[in-house]
């Protein structure tokens, strides 16, 4: 018997726009920071530079984390991936209104430079009780593929979809 254990995170290769199969030495380098902020939040921040084998990229990533009494919940990321093809992810989430019934809007998007993009925009409601919560939204994406001919992206889908949620603690 022999336990298995990750070397990496789960995300890594998708956050460094790594495909798996590549091979050679690896070196990861680092810095980071984090701030607590004075009311309810925390800011991080943090560089890295990566290369396995002939491939070097540099990383740059920060996240936000907060809440106040009118804006419950902010999450915000940033990801950006510079190599031979520059990468970004981008994330925003506001739940806004104290009390049980929350607005909410969340956009998420992801770019691979001269290849493909898609972004991802939600909004609705949550409505919540001690032990009941309820959530309704209605969403959109927008996928992009590269066009060489016009050096542009052009949309290739487009979707438009709703989302419930309803749960109950028992």
């Amino acid at each position: 018997y022999h336990s298995m254990t990750r070397d990496k995170h789960v995300s890594f290769s998708r956050n460094w726009n790594m495909t798996g199969a590549e091979t050679g030495r690896e070196i990861l380098s680092e810095i980071s920071g984090n701030l607590q902020l004075p009311w309810d939040g925390n800011f991080a921040t943090s560089y890295a530079q990566y290369s396995i084998g002939n491939i070097k990229k540099d990383r740059f990533q920060s996240e936000l984390k907060t809440k106040t009494k009118w804006i419950p919940e902010l999450k915000a990321a940033f990801n950006r991936v510079k190599g031979a093809q520059n990468f970004s992810q981008q994330s925003l989430f506001i739940k806004v209104l104290p009390g049980s019934f929350h607005p909410y809007v969340n956009h998420e998007s992801e770019t691979r430079e001269k290849l493909d993009s898609w972004q991802t925009h939600t909004g609705g409601f949550e409505w919540s009780l001690s032990r009941t919560s309820l959530k309704m939204g209605i969403g959109r994406r927008n996928d992009f593929i590269f066009s060489t001919d016009l050096t542009i992206m052009n949309l290739i889908q487009e979707a438009v979809f709703g989302e419930v949620d309803f749960s109950r603690k028992t």
